[in-house]
């Protein structure tokens, strides 16, 4: 499954069929971010972690086009049913919110860090993990 929410960056995402991985197109410069971020994380068991590290990444180089870059992720939302919010967190405010105001979630966008703020601001406990409601999500 392909879909082309990639926003500003035109990125395209898939999902694998059995649902544990996401690939997803990234630029040459975020790749290389990405790459040189990745220097500074310690090598250690992630296992438990919300946060989404990259179990690869990929050039496709086909003959008289420009390369393609890929990361693959691990799908953290693989075994979640029923309605979920879907977020692309950058850490940044410029450029980053999809909802308008007074607009309900349709629960099927990608919503960003400025509608995360804004969500948290009507529901302060909307995103209190328990060490072991977090173990139950991944």
């Amino acid at each position: 499954m392909s879909t082309n929410q990639g926003g500003a960056s035109n990125s395209f995402f898939f999902v694998t069929e059995d649902k544990q991985f996401i690939v997803k197109t990234i630029s040459k410069q975020e790749k290389d971010v990405m790459l040189k971020l990745l220097e500074y994380i310690p090598d250690q068991n992630y296992e438990n972690s919300l946060i989404c590290f990259p179990v690869g990444m990929f050039e496709v180089k086909i003959e008289e086009f420009v390369p393609i870059h890929l990361v693959v992720l691990p799908n953290l939302a693989k075994d979640v049913s029923g309605r979920c919010y879907k977020f692309d967190l950058k850490g940044s405010t410029y450029s980053r919110k999809v909802m308008k105001p007074k607009q309900k979630y349709d629960f099927k966008s990608t919503l960003k860090d400025l509608d995360l703020i804004q969500l948290l601001q009507k529901r302060p406990g909307m995103l209190n993990f328990q060490p072991r409601a977090a173990q139950k999500f991944l």
